[in-house]
């Protein structure tokens, strides 16, 4: 059993479940486990903010209790231990999105995603780093030091589940909870060489008084697909992933491996080789791949929304001045745009997109379109500057959010390289099901998704 015990944050998470129904392991064994994990590396990582190690041992106590007496929750997570994006309240834990404007407020509730997790047996092991109010592609808050990529501690991790995605990838948790507002799960993911899952607007839970506008939902960061499916099963508002979806023959597939901000964010060759290769993978599974320009929206376009729903964060006026000059930067230009034309922004970019996607079935390119930059390379004295380095990260992403369409990071590692690239693949609107498949067979065709960083085997 030694050797099973230490290798357990190498499993998955489903399959953790399994063992722990069964009897094979306890469930205290894996919360201690996981807790050694972060006990060990969190101090070089700053992925988790608080770590709720007496709450999360009494939990999983219960847990074996209900075992013994024949009353283990029947769900794919149970007994697994997770941490929660501190963009999300967790009961009778503290929260302050990685603000110094806020808290840290003890919540006496949980949020509806965190209940549904709870309730489903998952084990809640305390609270993930984010950027600012989620407003950056970086997790480089005040409140902490900066979160670090475990391929590569002198990168980011990327934003905003840069903790979510670092905690994951270095096996501190086996199955990490984000969520993307424009493109906050496949950024890290990409940087961090995971799984990341974006559903599409309404396929999931998702209740915050900030987003108005729905560009953002909660979702999985995973090592395997079956993890992340596990996870979307139990947040999701219907049936969708409840069973696998065939993957048809002859889907429409475009690619496109040039940003839409060539200036500010040219693709790096290796991105490119890596969205071609996932592109041809799918060719070769009898799908029709072509070539396409990269969706006609700048960031400047999808910025208006951003600032509007940064701008609805509820922040006491005498406080303001403990943001960030990027937050405080946003928010300012966000309460000069009204609901009325946010909402109308929403309606152009959605439609701009929806035209220029045409009868495609799925669109392939760069999640990012560099490798991760060093910690520290967005601060600037002037926040235009700041945001301008955000550009490279997010510019192949936000177009989505506003329109609402599933899309997911694939960790694809080349020859020669050690740490894997994030591919973006996207989905008709409602397709969510679909694109699910789709990972699973790319899952498949790559030799699977789940990559270790050695420092943190």
């Amino acid at each position: 059993m030694t050797g099973v015990m230490t290798s357990l944050h190498t499993l998955s998470a489903t399959t953790l479940s399994g063992m722990m129904a069964r009897g094979d392991v306890s469930v205290v064994e894996v919360t201690d486990a996981f807790l050694a994990r972060i006990a060990a590396h969190n101090d070089a990582l700053q992925a988790f903010v608080h770590v709720a190690a007496f709450r999360a041992r009494r939990r999983a106590r219960a847990l074996d209790a209900a075992r013994r007496r024949g009353d283990f929750p029947s769900s794919p997570l149970a007994g697994v231990p997770m941490g929660i994006k501190d963009l999300y309240p967790v009961r009778l834990m503290p929260m302050r999105g990685g603000s110094r404007a806020l808290g840290p407020i003890i919540t006496p509730f949980d949020a509806v995603n965190v209940a549904r997790l709870r309730a489903a047996g998952v084990v809640m092991l305390g609270k993930l780093a984010t950027s600012e109010f989620g407003a950056m592609p970086f997790t480089e808050p005040d409140v902490h030091a900066p979160t670090r990529n475990p391929w590569d501690l002198s990168t980011t991790s990327g934003g905003s589940s840069g903790g979510t995605a670092a905690a994951t990838a270095a096996g501190l948790v086996p199955l990490g909870h984000g969520s993307d507002g424009g493109g906050s799960i496949r950024i890290p993911a990409a940087l961090c060489g995971l799984f990341g899952f974006k559903a599409g607007r309404g396929a999931l839970v998702h209740n915050s008084p900030t987003e108005r506008l729905h560009l953002a939902t909660e979702g999985p960061l995973a090592h395997t697909v079956d993890d992340a499916t596990a996870m979307l099963q139990l947040l999701a508002t219907d049936a969708r992933f409840a069973r696998p979806a065939v993957v048809p023959t002859g889907l429409r597939v475009r690619i496109a491996v040039d940003s839409s901000e060539p200036a500010l964010a040219p693709t790096a060759p290796v991105m490119a080789q890596a969205a071609r290769h996932v592109a041809s993978l799918l060719q070769g599974l009898g799908h029709h791949v072509d070539e396409t320009g990269p969706v006609p929206l700048g960031l400047p376009q999808f910025l208006p929304l951003w600032q509007r729903t940064l701008a609805w964060v509820p922040v006491p006026s005498m406080l303001e001045h403990r943001l960030q000059p990027i937050t405080r930067w946003l928010r300012q230009a966000g309460k000069t745009i009204s609901e009325a034309t946010a909402f109308s922004t929403l309606d152009q970019i959605t439609a701009v997109v929806d035209g220029w996607w045409g009868d495609a079935d799925l669109f392939v390119s760069p999640a990012v379109t560099c490798l991760p930059p060093a910690v520290g390379s967005w601060r600037r004295d002037d926040p235009a500057e700041a945001f301008n380095q955000a550009v490279p990260l997010a510019v192949f992403t936000a177009a989505f959010n506003a329109s609402g369409q599933p899309a997911m990071t694939i960790p694809v590692r080349l020859p020669g390289m050690s740490q894997p690239v994030g591919v973006q693949v996207v989905a008709r609107r409602g397709d969510d099901a679909l694109l699910l498949a789709v990972a699973r067979v790319l899952e498949s065709a790559l030799g699977g998704l789940s990559h270790r960083p050695a420092a943190f085997s």
